[in-house]
């Protein structure tokens, strides 16, 4: 489902200069934004589909996680790989001299 979100119901949320509660204000915009969109019911934490959208997103943030660890292991391994091959070097060129 595509959400639309008219620049006019930013508008009217960013001019509104009454005293109201901002709580009170979100609610009006977003119960707007529903009736724009077509939303009926909204969602709860037991419903379905809330769950697997959350699961959804839950994954994405694991396998960035992931993401970033295996290139952070990768790094390690390979400077952990120079430093083994490159060990006796150091040692070599002092005694040279």
């Amino acid at each position: 489902m595509l959400l639309v979100l008219p620049h006019s119901i930013g508008n009217s949320y960013n001019n509104s200069n009454d005293n109201d509660n901002l709580f009170v204000r979100l609610e009006g915009v977003l119960v707007d934004l529903e009736s724009r969109n077509g939303i009926t019911q909204r969602w709860t934490t037991a419903c379905e589909e809330y769950q697997l959208a959350r699961d959804a997103c839950n994954d994405k943030s694991k396998k960035a996680a992931l993401g970033k660890v295996h290139t952070k292991v990768i790094e390690r391994w390979f400077l952990l790989s120079l430093k083994a091959k490159y060990a006796d070097t150091g040692r070599s060129v002092a005694f040279q001299n």
